[in-house]
């Protein structure tokens, strides 16, 4: 309770400016739904503080588990799960691992004395195979431009191997459920998916199976634009589809252009 009227004193400041920073209204619905989560967490982990000051947090958003860590004075280690949006507000994290350099400087401009690393880089794997992988996703209703590609990489002697997404669209598959050459696999982690297949491209929209596919070998293709909404430019981790449908389809036919292809975005990385 001590907590949750620390932050209400707070909260209270704010609204009373005449130019706050936030929409009153929005301020007001943001308390409502979760000033007692941050209340209870900061409580929790002061707590702990007292016992174990020197525990390690580790978190994998910036959620509010780890602005109540931050707040409490634990040293948080920020390991990124998904892309970043641009509406995140960073608690005082002391180290982050980030997904791509892109992202990480984004961060350490915005919180002070970050110790930066990235996650796993590319690394020699068992050569990839003549496999066109796609990964669905739960946003994405519009099954033609996968029937397109899907069909062009038919067309080329590819092995077409879906995973689709558990919560996502049936639909996406509709036109190429059946066809030959066409596996559908839904076993296992997507790193051993990856592993099985060795797969030369990889497709997806906003997901960060993008980066998983480049980093086991394959060239990445997005079937999604880029949002303002998100920090990192689809175009910086994939090929886009079908704006480079030409440089796909050399790459298709060309071992060595795609080898480029996938050192250059790699590298950009």
């Amino acid at each position: 309770m001590s907590q949750w009227i620390r932050f209400m004193r707070e909260a209270l400041s704010i609204l009373s400016e005449t130019d706050p920073d936030f929409a009153k209204m929005d301020l007001l619905s943001t308390l409502t739904m979760r000033i007692h989560e941050l209340a209870y967490l900061l409580a929790l982990f002061e707590s702990l503080y007292e016992i174990h000051p020197e525990t390690r947090v580790y978190c994998s958003t910036a959620d509010i588990p780890a602005h109540a860590a931050c707040l409490a004075g634990f040293r948080v280690e920020y390991w990124q799960h998904g892309f970043l949006a641009r509406t995140l507000v960073f608690p005082r994290f002391s180290a982050m691992v980030a997904l791509t350099a892109y992202e990480g400087r984004y961060v350490a401009d915005r919180v002070p004395g970050l110790a930066l690393a990235l996650g796993a880089p590319c690394t020699e794997r068992a050569p990839v195979t003549e496999t066109f992988a796609f990964a669905g996703d739960y946003q994405a209703p519009d099954p033609v431009p996968v029937t397109t590609i899907a069909n062009l990489a038919l067309a080329r002697g590819f092995l077409v191997v879906v995973r689709p997404h558990p919560n996502g669209f049936d639909e996406l598959w509709s036109e190429i459920r059946g066809q030959e050459g066409v596996v559908f696999d839904t076993e296992g982690r997507f790193e051993d998916f990856l592993e099985k297949w060795r797969p030369a491209f990889l497709v997806s929209w906003f997901s960060t199976t993008l980066l998983d596919g480049l980093r086991a070998g394959a060239v990445p293709i997005a079937l999604a634009r880029s949002t303002d909404r998100l920090v990192l430019p689809i175009e910086e981790i994939a090929l886009s589809w079908p704006e480079d449908a030409p440089q796909i389809e050399t790459c298709m036919r060309d071992a060595s252009e795609r080898h480029k292809v996938h050192n250059r975005i790699n590298n950009a990385l």
